[in-house]
């Protein structure tokens, strides 16, 4: 008697990438988040909040990906509910790339965001909206200067108007961690090497990962899934202690 032939499993499919926009509040970030997904979105509350997550597709250099736009934050050192949900995706690991979306007329907040996405390691790239405004007050930005500080490439855009869409869907696939460090003062500085080597595992840089712990503690570890915080020398490490 023949033996029935066993059907192969079919080959999982390929894992979708993730782009998140990661930006201040009023940046125009959301209309950046239209232009690149289009009209359909899906609208859903982040797991255990009420804050709100949209989420869509693009393509970009021939493939489709997903596209996160989270809540506006200042830092990844949150100080509301919206800037820990996206600190949060930013810990799960679940982008694959990152555009940092800054408003070109004020400049010094969206560096302070790239820095500290920097530090983070993830591949990211520097989106300079609302271009024109800045163009309109009389603000010049050395685009290829501050590309080569922070290391990422840097793109202006104006989004209402889709000027610069183009070489931004081009530049997110060739998204790089960032090269510029901060340093800060010493206390500081030793707080975070004694409280690297005690951290778990995580998406981010281990560095990226200590600041935060130092600042806001059990909770950064209970979004890795890590419950409480390890040997009590990070709580004796502590930046707020040491400062």
């Amino acid at each position: 008697m023949t033996e029935p032939i066993a059907s192969m499993p079919a080959p999982a499919p390929a894992e979708t990438n993730v782009v998140a926009l990661v930006g201040n509040p009023n940046v125009g970030k959301s209309v950046l988040f239209g232009v690149l997904t289009g009209r359909y979105v899906t609208v859903s509350n982040y797991p255990g909040t009420t804050v709100e997550m949209t989420s869509g597709s693009a393509v970009l250099a021939g493939d489709k990906v997903t596209v996160l736009d989270t809540p506006g934050t200042c830092s990844l050192l949150p100080a509301s509910d919206d800037e820990r949900v996206t600190r949060d995706v930013l810990l799960s690991g679940e982008a694959h790339q990152v555009v940092a979306v800054g408003d070109a007329k004020n400049l010094e907040r969206t560096v302070l965001l790239a820095l500290q996405l920097c530090e983070t390691g993830l591949p990211f790239v520097l989106c300079l909206n609302m271009m024109d405004e800045a163009v309109a007050r009389g603000i010049a930005i050395d685009h290829a200067l501050l590309a080569g500080r922070l290391g990422v490439e840097v793109l202006p855009t104006v989004a209402v108007r889709r000027e610069g869409i183009e070489r931004l869907r081009l530049a997110i696939p060739r998204a790089a961690s960032g090269l510029a460090r901060v340093t800060y003062p010493e206390p500081v500085e030793r707080a975070v090497e004694r409280a690297m080597p005690l951290l778990p595992a995580s998406p981010l840089a281990p560095r990226a990962l200590a600041l935060m712990v130092l600042c806001d503690g059990e909770e950064v570890l209970r979004a890795l899934g890590g419950g409480q915080l390890p040997p009590t020398e990070i709580g004796r490490a502590s930046c707020r202690e040491r400062v």
